[in-house]
């Protein structure tokens, strides 16, 4: 929605330049003379110019905000997948210290071998 709003921005500029380009032109020619026809046309280009950069720098700001969200955006998803893999890593270690508690508190354990066939 922004980049459509900044195209209607920039051709409703452009018109309007073109405009003022024609307008200054001519008053100039039929009021003046042809001197200040040149120093209004000069005006309109130094206008025209400006209004070229306030574009660019417009859409240039437009891009490295958009830039700027998707960086912050994946580096949030990032850190809160760090953070459930270090909760998981904490569950692990608790469940593992769980069963040699468990283990340790049950004293001597015995071992238990089972054969398949018994020796003949």
């Amino acid at each position: 929605m922004t980049a459509t709003g900044l195209t209607a921005y920039t051709t409703l500029l452009t018109s309007a330049t073109a405009n003022a380009a024609v307008f200054g032109m001519l008053m100039s020619v039929a009021a003046v003379g042809a001197f200040m026809a040149l120093f209004f046309t000069s005006l309109t280009v130094i206008y025209s110019v400006t209004l070229a950069v306030t574009t660019f720098a417009t859409g240039t700001v437009l891009f490295l905000s958009m830039c700027a969200a998707l960086i912050v955006a994946v580096a949030r998803e990032f850190w809160e997948g760090l953070i459930k893999i270090f909760e998981l890593a904490v569950s692990a270690i608790a469940m593992i210290g769980s069963a040699l508690a468990t283990i340790s508190a049950a004293g001597e354990t015995q071992i238990i071998t089972v054969q398949k066939h018994p020796p003949h």
